[in-house]
This record gives structure tokens, sequence and C-alpha cells, in this order.
């Protein structure tokens, strides 16, 4: 069960392997692993996952597996390296606190942006303490809109409205958050890629 593991990159031990992986490299890349890591239940064919404490998975071949094409669109090939470099940042990589990236992170990022068929102009991405991908745009007016996507949801902060919360990380949410970016005027219609 996919569950009985943390899912995490970091520059240790593979706990998620597949059956036929050489080393440490885990290649994720069929809609029903991405399903399993997002919502974290369900078996995946041919995916083993060792149980242990404190497990952690090494995912550094290839993160472009958990885009669609929407999502690689809208970050681009500077984005899709920088969502790369951060698979190999360890436990401790700011602070002492700090996280890995965590790969559900990842999935709720490509969900979002291959469902909502978004693609901002000039996204950037940037990981937080958490472990979490946060991108971030300048929107219609001119001011700052930042998304973590973390597995338990979407945090957004809109500048120019003074308007910060959270939407959960499934299909309501991710509705109500494209929503309220595109039917505020915050995102204009040359930014969703239809």
């Amino acid at each position: 069960m996919l569950n009985d593991a943390t899912y995490r990159s970091s520059g240790g031990t593979a706990t998620l392997v597949l059956i036929a992986c050489l080393g440490t490299n885990v290649a994720v890349a069929s809609d029903q692993t991405r399903h399993a890591l997002a919502t974290g239940t369900g078996v995946v064919p041919g995916l083993e996952v060792a149980r242990s404490t404190g497990a952690t998975a090494t995912v550094t071949r290839s993160i472009q597996d958990l885009l669609g094409t929407t999502s690689r669109g809208a970050l681009g090939a500077n984005g899709i390296q920088r969502l790369e470099d951060f698979t190999r940042f360890d436990a401790g990589w700011d602070t002492p606190g700090s996280q890995p990236l965590d790969i559900k992170s990842v999935v709720s990022f490509a969900k979002f942006f291959d469902e909502t068929s978004l693609h901002p102009t000039g996204m950037s991405v940037f990981m937080s303490s958490s472990g979490n991908v946060v991108a971030n745009w300048l929107e219609a007016f001119g001011q700052m809109i930042e998304l973590e996507f973390s597995p338990d949801g979407i945090h957004y902060f809109i500048e120019s409205a003074s308007d910060e919360g959270v939407h959960p990380n499934d299909d309501v949410g991710r509705s109500r958050l494209y929503n309220l970016l595109v039917d505020g005027g915050f995102v204009s219609s040359r930014n969703v890629q239809r």
C-alpha cells in the first residue's frame, strides 16, 4: 500500500522503488501512479514500497513524468529544471526544520495546471521550507499571485485583493481556486490555454 511510506524526495535511501529500477532512480509515470501518490492510497502495479519508519523516497528520474503537457508548458524548461534540482535538496536544506521536496506537492501542482489549463505568463517556481512547490507570477493588475501546493490544500495569496486562504486539494477546491483567479480578473483569458 502506498500510504505506508512518506513521499518525500531526499538524498537518502530509496524506499519507493520500481521492480526493475536501477539504483535509487525511480520513474513514476502512469496516471494510476500519479493518482496513488496524490491520494496516498492504492496499489500501483509494478511498484513496491518498503515499510520503515521515517522512510523517504528518492525520486531523481524524471520529475517530468509527474507533469502533464499543460503543467510542463506553464513551467517551461527552466521551471522544470528547477523542480528537478529541488529533488536533490536534503532535509535541512534551508533551515534545520526545512523539508525535502514532497512529491505529493508536485502532483498537486501538475493536477491544478493540467486540469485548469492555466498558463501564467512569467510564472516562477520555488520550494517552501515545508517541501511544497510554490508558483508565483504577476497578475493582470501587476501585483503578485502566489500558490503553494501542499498535499492537503492549495494555499493562495492575491496581493491586489489582499486575499489569502486555502482551497482543498480536490476537484472542487481546484475549480474554486481557478474561478477565483479568472472570474476575479486576476488572470486574463490569454493566460488560459484551450
